[in-house]
């Protein structure tokens, strides 16, 4: 497997997996994206043609590929900087334990939070989780933390708290082939800023706000 597979279980992320494939794409690394999921959103974001909608298919979406089919990416993984990953909640694909981070996506539903529990994922991976579309009320990251089972650092939680402007944005990506993201809000920016430092070897800050800010325009 490729030395940057990141992947993304839980609830629809489909949006994060698009803003970081624009910046990587950006700072010139080849990008595979990938929906093993069982909601295929992801793979409904990407513009494919009627005859090209078999499930080996491989597609180019402005630059970067895509592809839907498990066996597609043994024979492709080889030939990319970063692949990406959409799971959703499917634990039985091989490819999960093969993964070197895993993201944990859940909002604050309880019947979510006990699906990516009852994953069970067995991984040696760093994971993060990610709490989407949250409020302040009585249920706190740390009992969500403490719920799902996982051995996760503090500093690997992130919150992204209930915003018009992120929902308007996740919207339409999935309805616009150029879709743009400039005004994220700061959990946002600052979640895509962590990942891509993470990926991507001796990046500095002035390469990255280039590669973003051509990304979030819709390039």
């Amino acid at each position: 497997m490729a030395d940057n597979v990141i992947g993304f279980v839980g609830v629809e992320k489909y949006e994060i997996i698009l803003y970081l494939s624009r910046i990587l794409h950006h700072l010139n690394l080849k990008v595979l994206l990938v929906d093993l999921s069982e909601s295929e959103a992801l793979y409904s974001c990407i513009p494919i043609p009627n005859d090209m909608r078999n499930k080996e298919n491989k597609i180019d979406y402005r630059g970067i590929d895509f592809i839907k089919s498990e066996n597609k990416l043994y024979d492709l993984q080889g030939n990319y900087d970063v692949i990406l990953i959409d799971f959703g909640f499917n634990s039985y694909s091989n490819i999960l334990s093969q993964c070197n981070r895993i993201l944990l996506f859940t909002d604050l539903q309880l019947h979510n939070i006990e699906r990516i529990k009852n994953m069970k994922i067995q991984t040696v991976a760093e994971m993060s989780l990610i709490l989407k579309e949250f409020i302040n009320c009585k249920i706190t990251p740390e009992f969500i933390t403490t719920q799902i089972g996982y051995n996760i650092d503090k500093e690997q939680v992130y919150v992204f708290h209930n915003d018009i402007i992120d929902m308007k944005y996740k919207i339409h990506s999935q309805y616009d082939d150029c879709f743009h993201f400039k005004k994220l809000s700061r959990s946002y920016n600052q979640f895509l800023k962590d990942v891509i430092f993470e990926l991507v070897i001796n990046i500095d800050l002035k390469t990255y706000r280039k590669a973003y800010k051509k990304a979030g325009r819709g390039k």
